[in-house]
């Protein structure tokens, strides 16, 4: 353990000095998916760190849809932190915002739902773009999904596979390939995830994103497109709070219309600039494709 801390740090340190500054988020035509997870303060105060990154986004060009991972909060008793975070997020020039359950969440479950979303597994669409969400099922460390949503995702994926899925977890996949796979942190897992893992070998699933691990963006395999797992690009958000060894960070996904790359950008919205050390452009299974005036369509799991 000591020596993967040393590693980091060392690393950090090195990756840092090759970040620059970036300005521009799109070109026109472009469909944005602003994507970030582990708000949760630690005093329980105040969303201090999240209306940093609000700033900074506002600032910036228009986002078709923000993604929240889970983990908003960090405490229980925090109805006066989600009412926040719905009076923050106005500031950004976004009307589709969508949120998935943390394990944090479920320390006060029936708040969350209340205040900030009722649907804990639903899906989106947007051109053809299928967005599956999938928040966590119960308390605890790991992810836990049981096995009626995971049949629920098994079956979007195998009846959409003439578009681009996107699937959302708090945790990732075991062996997902992220940093936390590699490493081999358990609780940053999705319990059995197995079951998903076989599911990608046979059907395709471009896009996964994740939060939980907390893991800075100039960190090595922070997103990964695995191969062994049909392809899929699995996305590690960090956490868009300020941490012992990260700014506040998030990150902005880019789809160029009647293309097949994507582009991932990691954004340090304490600093105002991207780490483009760490932007890479992938290949999807599919083009793009999007007009303006579609409606985002939003349905509850069965």
């Amino acid at each position: 353990m000591k020596k993967r801390f040393l590693f980091f740090i060392a690393l950090s340190t090195l990756l840092l000095s090759c970040s620059t500054a970036g300005q521009s988020l799109s070109t026109e035509g472009d469909f944005i998916i602003w994507s970030h997870s582990d708000i949760q303060p630690k005093d329980n105060k105040t969303l201090r760190d999240f209306k940093i990154a609000v700033d900074d986004m506002s600032q910036l060009e228009r986002i078709d849809i923000s993604i929240t991972a889970g983990d908003i909060v960090e405490k229980s008793r925090s109805e006066h932190l989600y009412s926040e975070y719905l009076e923050l997020r106005k500031k950004v020039n976004c009307l589709n915002w969508f949120e998935i359950a943390g394990n944090h969440e479920w320390r006060d479950i029936e708040t969350y739902t209340r205040l900030v979303n009722p649907r804990l597994h639903y899906s989106v669409t947007a051109g053809n773009i299928l967005l599956l969400f999938i928040s966590n099922s119960a308390p605890g460390r790991m992810t836990e999904i049981p096995d009626n949503v995971f049949q629920w995702w098994e079956q979007n994926v195998i009846e959409n596979q003439d578009k681009i899925i996107i699937t959302v977890t708090h945790g990732s996949l075991k062996n997902s390939g992220l940093l936390q796979s590699r490493a081999n942190i358990e609780r940053q897992f999705i319990k059995n995830s197995e079951r998903f893992e076989s599911v990608l070998k046979k059907y395709k699933v471009d896009i996964w994103i994740s939060g939980h691990s907390h893991i800075p963006g100039y960190l090595p395999f922070t997103d990964y497109k695995n191969e062994d797992l049909g392809g899929t690009i699995f996305i590690d958000n960090g956490a868009i709070r300020e941490d012992l060894f990260s700014n506040i960070e998030s990150r902005v996904i880019i789809f160029k219309k009647d293309s097949d790359i994507v582009t991932i950008k990691h954004r340090d919205h304490k600093e105002k600039k991207y780490i483009t050390s760490f932007e890479k452009e992938y290949r999807l299974s599919k083009k793009f494709h999007y007009e303006k005036d579609s409606e985002i369509k939003l349905q509850a799991m069965p």
